[in-house]
């Protein structure tokens, strides 16, 4: 799982089948988005992640301030 294994299935297409891809669905996993980026025209206009795992990454940066921020919290709004 990562850039070889798009990268490897990208190569295998023609040029005509590159361009004629309008988008590429895929979850956020940087060697994906690299390999898109090297090997399909225009992969930034393309690619498109999926709602689960943008949903996932935002819960995650939420968390991460939220236990960031409690500690800066007065003491009795603290639970």
């Amino acid at each position: 799982r990562g850039t070889e294994s798009l990268a490897s299935y990208l190569r295998s297409l023609t040029d005509s089948q590159l361009l004629a891809i309008k988008t590429l669905s895929m979850d956020m996993n940087a060697g994906y988005i690299r390999a898109a980026r090297i090997h399909l025209p225009n992969a930034v206009e393309k690619i498109a992640f999926d709602r689960f795992h943008v949903a996932k990454q935002l819960g995650e940066v939420v968390d991460k301030t939220r236990q960031n921020e409690h500690p800066h919290l007065p003491v009795e709004s603290r639970r």
